[in-house]
């Protein structure tokens, strides 16, 4: 199975993490400028935002460990497949392994 091309994004919700972010990507982009502001993303439901695009998925799973351990830090995150709108992602929760399931059932394993 191939992996899609796409784009990340970060779009914060108050001004605080907009700062935040911005030092956050200062601090990953390592002077090669590829965690940018980007003006105006198209998004599906047609609104066009202003969002931080990540260089990678690396990047915003680490905003996002972080957004749980610091509550203040409030952000959506956009991903943007090739030649499609940006789309507010979210990420999955972790499946309950079959063993938890087989002994909240009341089975052995």
């Amino acid at each position: 199975m191939s992996q899609r091309e796409c784009a990340w994004f970060l779009y914060p919700l108050d001004e605080e993490t907009n700062l935040r972010l911005c030092c956050a990507k200062r601090d990953a982009d390592d002077g090669n400028g590829e965690n940018d502001l980007e003006n105006g993303v198209l998004c599906v439901d047609g609104e066009s935002r202003s969002m931080w695009r990540a260089s990678n998925y690396e990047f915003v799973a680490a905003m996002q460990k972080s957004a749980k351990s610091d509550p203040s830090l409030k952000f959506k995150i956009y991903v943007q497949a090739k030649g499609q709108r940006a789309r507010l992602w979210s990420f999955r929760k972790k499946k309950k392994s079959l063993v938890v399931k087989k002994i909240k059932k009341g089975g052995t394993f």
